[in-house]
């Protein structure tokens, strides 16, 4: 008997075990064809993230994808599939950047690549790269796809790993085109090496940024040192553009010299203007016939050998006053230039001594000008002496030995070439020429020999007697006849002053002349009064032996009884102490 009901539910229930055992099979082979699929996509490299999407036996090919033809590759190795009925193209393609950036970092002991990169080529590239150029750090590649990178993305980013890795903290960007580079330098020749590579970027790359830093020095030392033929820099210097500004100064100090440019780029310069104190070393050292000039932190020196008329002295001058703030002379050390044949020479003419050639020391200099001012009392002495080593012994006594004869002339010149001395001129008067040849040769050191040529002034017209008086006290407005201390011995200093009042005296032939002695109140009156009139008559003495008449002469001492000035100072007294001349 049929029981419809009861049919019903076999029937369903056989229904439910179809179906499920038909999603069973069908679930077991999609997942079956998935995996298969996935893997043939995968082994063609074409995507990135590559899955194989399957609804029965169709599949669809996901993942990022880089060309058309690479979507190709991976959807015909999908359909290639064993029971794959239908393959499609279900993948994307990378945003676009703009712009294409991408940097490595370090990030304590990691290396961190990140921004975008164009294909998994490229990613590879860059990570073997990275790898090599930091074999012992981790690499982090934290990269991102993207179109847009430039043609010579993936050589630029391997060329700034190479260099990077040279740099403490070093790091490399990419910005489309753009390169930048930034780190510190661990030395003077990774810096330059660094800075030498921004110059010679792949091709079609542009710097962009290069923030390299020198490494630091200390102490922070600067040189420069010239033999002459070769000027050779060294030490550091703050940028490149102070290296190449004190190249250019170099240039400028030391014309036609070669120049050696051993500097080196580094931090830690003192505070202040260094480079101006290298230029001011430059300038000092471009005195010297060759040495060396250097910066020690903040202290300069100088030293070597100078050139004619350079001293020591000088050049310490110049940099105390010439150094920027903050810094200061350590030493300066010049040895004078050697000069062969050594000379010397004073002219006497025109109312000017001048003074040429050379002296070895700035004591002797000092002396033979002093020296010149007492015995040259109505000239102006020029001072053209240079300071050179190489003076023949007993040169500033035989300066001194010339200089005395010469006072004496009434225009003249003195030389000294090595031992040689020479003396020529005119004479005031004809007497005073073998006095004034005898005295040269006597006073002369014994190596020197003297040569002297000694002609006499022609005369002078007569004048009546105010105008010899007003001759008398031209002359002795400008000099002072001296005296031994104490003594009525008429010192060798006033020779050329009296044979000035010779030729005055000579002037007035007729003329009687008074001459006398005056001193100061100083010690006993009876005493002073007897040595006015021997000095007085020492005078007397002195124009007699020149051609004087001595009728025409009378010496008078009046002691201190005829002051002209305050015997209350030491002025007072020394104008107090005189010989004066009178006309009758």
């Amino acid at each position: 008997m049929s029981q419809p009901k009861t049919w019903w539910l076999g029937l369903i229930l056989l229904l439910v075990l179809w179906l499920l055992a038909n999603w069973l099979e069908t679930g077991a082979v999609e997942r079956d064809l998935a995996g298969r699929a996935g893997a043939a996509i995968a082994a063609t490299t074409a995507l990135d993230s590559p899955r194989a999407e399957v609804a029965g036996r169709d599949v669809a090919v996901a993942g990022l994808t880089f060309s058309p033809e690479r979507t190709a590759k991976a959807v015909a190795a999908a359909k290639a599939t064993p029971g794959v009925r239908l393959a499609s193209d279900a993948t994307t393609a990378p945003p676009a950047a703009q712009p294409f950036v991408w940097s490595a970092k370090r990030d304590g002991a990691a290396l961190v690549l990140s921004g975008t990169v164009p294909t998994p080529e490229a990613r590879a590239s860059i990570l073997a790269a990275a790898k090599t150029a930091f074999p012992d750090v981790e690499i982090r590649d934290e990269a991102t796809y993207a179109t847009g990178a430039p043609g010579s993305f993936a050589a630029a980013a391997a060329y700034g790993l190479a260099q990077a890795v040279a740099l403490s903290n070093g790091g490399v960007a990419l910005s489309d085109a753009g390169y930048s580079i930034a780190g510190e330098a661990p030395t003077a020749a990774a810096y330059q090496a660094a800075m030498a590579a921004t110059k010679a970027l792949p091709a079609g790359v542009t710097l962009a940024k290069a923030e390299i830093l020198p490494p630091e020095l200390k102490p922070y030392v600067w040189s420069a040192a010239n033999d002459g033929r070769t000027l050779t820099l060294g030490g550091a210097v703050p940028s490149e553009a102070a290296r190449a500004e004190l190249a250019g100064a170099a240039a400028a100090a030391f014309p036609g010299i070669r120049i050696v440019d051993g500097l080196q780029v580094a931090r830690g310069a003192p505070a202040g203007d260094v480079l101006a104190a290298a230029k001011l070393g430059l300038a000092q050292l471009a005195l010297l016939a060759d040495g060396k000039a250097g910066l020690d932190d903040g202290r300069l020196s100088v030293s070597g050998s100078g050139k004619p008329g350079v001293t020591a002295a000088a050049i310490a001058a110049a940099i105390r006053s010439g150094l920027p703030q903050g810094f200061q002379l350590a030493s300066v050390d010049v040895t004078p230039a050697i000069i062969s044949p050594y000379t010397f020479s004073a002219e006497k003419s025109g109312g000017a001594l001048t003074l040429s050639g050379y002296a070895p020391d700035d004591r002797t200099h000092q002396g033979i000008l002093d020296a010149a001012q007492r015995l040259f009392f109505g000239e102006t002495v020029k001072d053209q002496l240079a300071l050179g080593a190489g003076a023949p012994e007993g040169f500033a006594d035989a300066v001194l030995a010339g200089l005395g004869p010469l006072s004496r002339l009434a225009q003249g010149t003195l030389s000294l070439t090595g031992t040689d001395a020479k003396l020529s001129g005119q004479a005031l008067y004809e007497k005073a020429v073998v006095d004034i040849q005898g005295a040269f040769a006597a006073a002369l050191p014994g190596r020197y020999t003297a040569d002297a040529w000694i002609a006499v002034k022609p005369p002078e017209p007569a004048v009546d007697a105010a105008a010899c008086q007003d001759l008398f006290s031209t002359l002795l407005a400008k000099g002072t006849i001296l005296f031994d201390t104490g003594k009525a011995t008429i010192s060798q200093e006033s020779a050329g002053l009296l044979d000035n009042l010779v030729v005055v005296a000579q002037r007035c032939p007729e003329a009687r002349i008074e001459i006398s002695g005056h001193t100061d109140a100083s010690g006993d009156a009876a005493a002073n009064l007897d040595l006015s009139r021997k000095r007085a008559e020492a005078v007397v003495g002195y124009l007699e032996t020149a051609g004087v008449a001595v009728v025409r002469l009378t010496a008078i001492g009046y002691g201190s009884a005829r002051p002209i000035a305050s015997n209350d100072t030491e002025e007072g007294r020394a104008q107090n102490r005189r010989i004066d001349f009178l006309v009758n």
